[in-house]
């Protein structure tokens, strides 16, 4: 695979080769309205107060921006997905899209001799979404809580697990705890990652406000969670007594089977013992009451979508291989303006301002009067990608590169409930761009070299 010499063209047919993340596009409109209604309404403000949470920690000193710096760009990338897809889902527009397509689908089954027992399925799902808004509060709060599953908590709660789950036959373990994956598992909790117990405590303290908001501050588990402490004050005695920062002693923990975990003061895996058989329960339940049924008419149906339509349609994204094609065409923004498919390097410097998220690094700035300008630095494609793809190539029909993968536009993210060609547009960095960033910039010219001459 070569570079292209001119890159590419407003119109071109152009390919992305790479590995999607995961879509939504085979869920029920029960299930839709389900996120619509139930889950992105609780989604959306979580995110949300977290980042402000966050960004408020980062106001206070150096030392706290560089600590927060990686988790405010994680929960800022996750309130703009869960935002947009939210959003799509409110656009009338888009959700009768779904509702048609979705008839279309039911009255062909119907119309099949073959697939009469795969009928019931989509009702079975509506069943299904009755039961999980019931559930939905404690599962919420509790099994799905991000503090319970990421972080020094999250890791306490695995060390207690995993000799549990090792005590079983490999058959009838969690499906984390199988020993393949418990290999990776032991890979992630042993790596020596900095831990910032500041940072810890300020998303314990939210975690475990956001419990007793969402279950009642009467509620068993809540009392059981929190005892005589306020959420600040149970995060601070969890974050400041702890020693699963130092990974030489989760490392011990993690050998030491279930004797080590009994013996362990540490008050982070004594809390982690305390809540661990409820939060199981929560989990036993949904896996039983929603999981499973789910799963089973989800079968029914993606049978019956396969019978009817075939390969005329392709499946979810599921991070296996896939080659999209589109071209390269800007998109009307919604308020009555066209984008052009192309931004340029005078654009970048244009916008940046010196303040996040429009301050250029030094090197750029002391770069531009070597830059070129007018060369093409983003494009956009209506190439249909997902989160997954940053990275891909983006090549044209001779097979060249023309461009690499970074990023969709705001409308693509709906893309996980379904393509929208008229907005939906996937954006990469112009391939004429990298090699003047190289060159100018960074003064790779050996890579550079490499790159035209295997022109």
């Amino acid at each position: 695979m070569h570079w292209s010499k001119d890159g590419s063209k407003d119109g071109q047919l152009v390919f992305v080769s790479g590995n999607p993340g995961g879509t939504s596009r085979e869920l029920t409109v029960s299930q839709l309205e389900f996120e619509r209604d139930t889950e992105l309404p609780a989604t959306v403000p979580w995110v949300s107060e977290y980042r402000g949470l966050l960004e408020q920690f980062v106001a206070t000193g150096p030392d706290q921006t560089r600590e927060a710096k990686e988790p405010l760009f994680f929960v800022e990338n996750a309130f703009k997905v869960y935002y947009g897809r939210e959003q799509a889902l409110l656009d009338p527009e888009f959700f009768a899209i779904k509702v048609r397509q979705q008839k279309e689908l039911r009255d062909a089954v119907a119309a099949h001799s073959n697939l009469a027992s795969d009928a019931s399925a989509w009702d079975d799902l509506q069943k299904v979404q009755d039961e999980r808004a019931k559930l939905f509060a404690r599962h919420h709060a509790m099994d799905d809580n991000y503090f319970f599953r990421r972080g020094l908590l999250a890791d306490a709660i695995e060390l207690v697990r995993i000799p549990e789950e090792r005590a079983k036959p490999n058959g009838e373990r969690l499906p984390e705890y199988t020993d393949q994956r418990l290999a990776e598992m032991k890979q992630s909790l042993l790596a020596p990652v900095p831990v910032y117990k500041d940072l810890v405590e300020v998303g314990l303290a939210y975690g475990f406000s956001v419990v007793r908001r969402d279950l009642g501050e009467s509620d068993p588990f809540v009392r059981k969670m929190l005892g005589d402490e306020s959420p600040e004050q149970l995060a601070h005695r969890l974050a400041a007594g702890t020693h699963l920062d130092d990974v030489k002693v989760r490392e011990e923990l993690f050998n030491g089977g279930q004797a080590a975990i009994d013996a362990s003061t540490d008050p982070m895996i004594q809390f982690a013992k305390l809540i661990n058989p409820d939060l199981r329960a929560v989990r036993k339940q949904y896996e039983a009451e929603i999981d499973a049924p789910t799963r089973a008419a989800a079968q029914k149906i993606a049978k019956a979508r396969f019978a009817i339509y075939g390969t005329s349609i392709y499946p979810d994204a599921t991070f296996t291989a896939r080659l999209s094609y589109g071209t390269v065409k800007g998109f009307d923004n919604g308020q009555g303006k066209f984008i052009e498919p192309y931004t340029t390097m005078a654009g970048l410097f244009k916008r940046a301002n010196g303040a996040p998220p429009f301050a250029l690094p030094e090197s750029w700035l002391s770069a531009k009067s070597s830059l070129n300008l007018e060369t093409p630095m983003n494009l956009c494609t209506t190439n249909d990608i997902i989160g997954g793809n940053s990275g891909s190539p983006l090549i044209d029909q001779n097979g060249d590169i023309v461009g690499l993968i970074f990023d969709g536009n705001i409308f693509s993210l709906g893309g996980d409930y379904a393509y929208d060609p008229k907005q939906n547009r996937a954006v990469a960095v112009d391939s004429r761009a990298l090699l003047e960033g190289l060159r100018q910039v960074y003064h790779l010219d050996r890579i550079v070299e490499e790159i035209e001459s295997a022109r």
